[in-house]
């Protein structure tokens, strides 16, 4: 993936980790069994695989767009 696509669209951005847990300070929430809003517990993207261990930003996301143009 880095070198066919990441790479050659600039896309500095975009990639595939398996050791983080957190990506962002941004906190997300969850209401509880009991009805109650609650921050999200945090969960590591590497269990994803290729499902959510990737990780982008707009910028990037926009490159990758800009190929079916």
């Amino acid at each position: 993936i880095k070198e066919q696509f990441l790479i050659p669209l600039k896309m500095k951005n975009t990639g595939y980790e398996e050791n983080f847990s957190k990506v962002s300070s941004v906190i997300g929430y969850q209401m509880n069994e009991n009805g109650k809003i609650e921050p999200a517990k945090i969960l590591s993207l590497s269990s994803f695989q290729s499902t959510g261990g990737m990780y982008s930003t707009v910028d990037d996301l926009e490159k990758w767009t800009a190929i079916y143009d």
